[in-house]
């Protein structure tokens, strides 16, 4: 948490007030604590303009014009609490403060727990590349360092870990047809799928009438379509409701989502099933160290 609907959320919001912009300087005032990744000297990226706020997966990306006429890109990971308020937020909990231009709101970025990251990067691409293909890690490794050492782009041709609103239904059956494991594990690991974490692991897979320890090998590609169109649908509805406030989630407008008051299974341990016609009690278990949320009579394994 925060998820995928929820960093749409926040590209969406600030996409309305800082395009174009200029940053005009950047503080860091608990550096002791967060220290951001720095391609160039942050000097860099002073009067740089701001030219996109986009997403992959659960990360916020602002594109950024320096004054030198090249492209770079901030990377926001946002962890479990992170927040990127438009504001003047300068309590103990804010690590990173951009004044911009014109003159208004303040960008900033809040994080109590402080697992949250922030990348300064030529080509943010490098940071989502497939690890599941191609060369070893090892090889790929040093292809990145080589790439981000003389500050060229990454070549199309690089996988990158497929976004579920990025994909259609073909390419989420090739990335998960015959894989062993459970699917909730492998929707949460982040290595085959960006985006989806615990909460909308479960609400998709209740949606779908999928056990969340079900084995991934033992779906056949046509339950798996089908699960690809759930999960994609519950992702819209969440980001049409602003998200799901769980915890510390606001928007860019220090707001809260409206989607955790639609949840059927997540948090609702003991709860009765809300699928019609159904007996089933909402039960919980852990999954990969996280607790997991679904009805043992409309979700069976198989």
């Amino acid at each position: 948490m925060p998820e995928l609907p929820e960093a749409e959320t926040i590209v969406r919001g600030l996409r309305a007030q800082i395009l174009n912009r200029r940053i005009i300087s950047i503080h860091f005032p608990r550096a002791r604590y967060f220290r951001p990744q720095l391609e160039q000297p942050l000097q860099h990226y002073i009067d740089a303009r701001i030219r996109d706020v986009f997403r992959h997966g659960k990360s916020v990306i602002v594109q950024l014009e320096t004054p030198s006429r090249s492209t770079a890109f901030i990377v926001v990971r946002l962890g479990m609490t992170g927040q990127l308020l438009l504001g003047s937020s300068m309590d103990r909990h804010t690590h990173a403060r951009f004044e911009l231009a014109p003159p208004g709101p303040a960008l900033c970025f809040r994080d109590h727990r402080q697992f949250g990251r922030m990348l300064f990067v030529s080509d943010w691409r490098t940071i989502f590349q497939s690890r599941l293909c191609g060369a070893s890690n090892r090889s790929r490794d040093a292809q990145l360092k080589d790439y981000s050492a003389t500050g060229s782009s990454l070549p199309a041709s690089v996988p990158l870990v497929a976004d579920p609103l990025k994909i259609d239904a073909d390419n989420f059956v090739e990335i998960f047809s015959g894989r062993r494991g459970m699917i909730k594990a492998a929707l949460m690991g982040q290595q085959l799928l960006v985006g989806v974490g615990n909460i909308y692991a479960d609400e998709s897979l209740f949606g779908a009438r999928i056990h969340p320890k079900q084995k991934i090998h033992r779906l056949s590609r046509s339950q798996l379509r089908r699960y690809f169109f759930t999960l994609v649908r519950i992702l819209n509805q969440a980001i049409e409701r602003g998200g799901s406030s769980i915890s510390d989630f606001v928007n860019a407008n220090n707001l809260q989502g409206e989607f955790q008051l639609v949840h059927r299974v997540y948090g609702r341990t003991g709860g009765k099933c809300l699928r019609k016609g159904c007996p089933g009690i909402i039960k919980r278990i852990r999954i990969a160290t996280r607790s997991t949320h679904y009805c043992p009579k409309c979700q069976r394994q198989v």
